[in-house]
């Protein structure tokens, strides 16, 4: 996933199990999820010859913010990161968000994620 800013105006590019969240109130997810039930991805960079790009084009807005993650990151947290109260932490702060990141870090690793887990909080001034 990608997210390229120009202006006032955001572009997201996807294909793969990662994924982009956005929002004001409330993050919720931008992007397709790109796998079946049991898992498997359909589209990926390195499966088959042309992956389908998802592409999203957004106009950016004072307080909004982006969460680019990997699935490891998501998958057993996205319920938890798609709430208000989630969101209304956030503040234009790098160490509070920082603290965010690394609080659903922990919390995947303790239900046993074992995929890599990353992920970059972005917050519009």
């Amino acid at each position: 996933s990608m997210l390229l800013v120009v202006g006032h105006i955001t572009h997201i590019f996807h294909v793969g199990d990662s994924a982009v969240f956005g929002g004001r109130k409330y993050l919720k997810r931008l992007t397709p999820i790109q796998q079946n039930k049991s898992g498997a991805l359909l589209q990926a960079v390195g499966i088959g010859r042309n992956p389908i790009l998802f592409y999203k084009c957004m106009k950016l807005r004072r307080g909004m913010v982006f969460l680019l993650a990997s699935d490891g990151f998501y998958k057993k947290s996205e319920h938890r990161i798609c709430t208000s109260d989630w969101i209304k932490r956030i503040e234009c702060n790098e160490q509070r968000i920082k603290e965010l990141l690394v609080g659903v870090k922990e919390n995947v690793q303790a239900l046993g994620e074992k995929d890599n887990i990353s992920a970059i909080c972005i917050k519009v001034r």
